[in-house]
């Protein structure tokens, strides 16, 4: 349903109208509710407590090179656009609504390719997956009913700032900034730069992507505390060059201010020499070289725009860092935060987050970029302390109920009608918690009772090492 409703959105520039254009941006809306919420759900069904925080980084990874493709996209309808002889009146990027209409037609086709790909997915549950706790709905007035509840539950309003910034977050790094870098004179002369943003922020969602999925299976909940401490300081380095790099109104305006430290060309001044060099040495010796080749050296100026992408290749890189942290920050967290109500608990958090981001664009004609990192600033903190405490809650519910039970039970042959395959004993629990068994103690009453159940809890302990064993 969500990718059909993403088809229907990209399919709709093909007939450029204002009506069918407010009309199709409701369509989007449901179509990233729809496709976010399915999405998190499938994620638990093939995912245990010990792959959910790989599985997600994986699928954010693969899922971000999207922007990269994006990227690689703008750039040729770009050069061809320049090849056809269309002069650009304005010093800004404009785009022809030819450009418009093949741009969303490949949008298009994807999303039709991405249908048939959702079509054939397994839908076999993998043993053990988190998604097992999860209690259905029969009707679609308990279902409204259960969203309600979760929507005000004690555990999702202490999130609620985590959510909240999630959505301020994604606002800012997709719309505001790249329209900083349109804005902004000295970085509006280059023609690619947008693309070159959206490669950075790719390679940056992909490093963190390998970051989690390498350090999670050594680190127990990684995605916890260990990954919102990492996520603060790479979102504070974002606020701190933000604030350096870009000019105070290139938020609402064109303009050319100076940037309050840093000038878009500083970074690129060491560079300036050994490009130089090469230029002279290629002119004196006179070597013939095609303009595919070396299109760096055919037209070298000494100009600030030549120099202005390195700071933004950084600045891109530290978002896909950001904005993959938080996505499996808040997939893991969801997952586990009400285990009965995942859906409704990955659909409050998309309630939240879009609540945000509907605000921030309503506002966004009044804030400069002064006024965006000090509110993203505060909401961060917010963000931050309220994770790690539902983080710790978590922790401590997992300590106390063990939600992951080992199922193996269930695959144990019955030796008698009067015994049950989900059966455990009565002194103690064994679960599997991070890939080890471990065994919980309860108050024994008497100690006949206790050598009994021990005696039981053996062999079934016993059973599962060998049911272990040969998977």
């Amino acid at each position: 349903m969500g990718g059909s409703f993403f088809t229907f959105y990209f399919l709709s520039f093909q007939f450029l109208n204002k009506f069918l254009y407010f009309f199709s941006c409701a369509v989007l809306g449901l179509a990233f509710a729809t496709f976010n919420v399915g999405y998190s759900g499938y994620l638990t069904e093939f995912s245990t407590r010990q792959t959910l925080e790989r599985n997600q980084a994986l699928n954010w990874g693969i899922s971000c090179l999207s922007v990269f493709c994006s990227g690689v996209l703008y750039m040729v309808l770009t050069t061809a656009s320049a090849q056809t002889g269309i002069e650009i009146v304005s010093k800004y990027r404009e785009y022809s609504d030819g450009e418009v209409r093949i741009f969303f037609l490949a949008m298009a086709i994807l999303g039709g390719i991405s249908m048939v790909l959702f079509a054939f997915l397994p839908d076999r549950r993998v043993e053990g997956c988190i998604a097992e706790t999860t209690e259905r709905t029969a009707t679609l007035k308990e279902q409204i009913s259960k969203m309600v509840r979760v929507l005000v539950d004690r555990r999702i309003l202490i999130l609620t700032p985590f959510y909240l910034y999630i959505g301020l977050f994604f606002s800012f790094w997709i719309s505001i900034v790249p329209t900083t870098l349109q804005f902004t004179k000295a970085l509006a002369e280059h023609k690619f730069l947008p693309a070159y943003f959206g490669m950075s922020f790719s390679v940056g969602s992909t490093a963190m992507s390998l970051l989690t999925m390498s350090v999670s299976s050594r680190v127990k909940n990684f995605s916890f505390k260990p990954l919102a401490i990492i996520n603060f300081i790479v979102h504070t380095l974002i606020y701190i060059l933000v604030v350096c790099l870009i000019p105070k109104w290139s938020t609402v305006m064109p303009n050319d201010e100076p940037s309050l430290l840093i000038p878009p060309s500083a970074f690129g001044k060491p560079f300036l020499t050994a490009l130089s060099e090469i230029h002279i040495f290629v002119e004196q010796k006179k070597v013939k070289r095609r303009r595919s080749v070396f299109p760096a050296l055919q037209n070298i100026r000494v100009s600030n725009y030549c120099f202005s992408i390195p700071p933004v290749l950084l600045l891109g890189f530290l978002f896909g860092l950001a904005d993959a942290a938080n996505n499996t920050c808040r997939t893991v967290i969801s997952s586990f935060l009400i285990p009965s109500s995942r859906q409704q608990t990955f659909g409050a958090s998309r309630f939240y987050h879009a609540l945000a981001a509907s605000i921030l664009f309503f506002a966004s004609p009044s804030l400069n970029v002064y006024t965006y990192v000090a509110v993203l600033s505060t909401v961060l903190i917010l963000a931050t302390i309220t994770y790690l405490y539902t983080c710790a809650h978590v922790s401590r519910e997992e300590r106390k109920q063990p939600s992951f039970i080992v199922t193996a039970f269930t695959d144990l042959p019955v030796k008698s009608p009067g015994t049950t395959r989900r059966s455990l004993c009565s002194a103690t629990t064994i679960h599997l918690l991070l890939g080890e068994l471990e065994k919980v103690e309860a108050p024994v009453q008497s100690t006949r009772t206790s050598t009994l159940s021990r005696t039981k809890c053996n062999k079934r302990r016993r059973r599962v090492d060998c049911i272990k064993n040969e998977r």
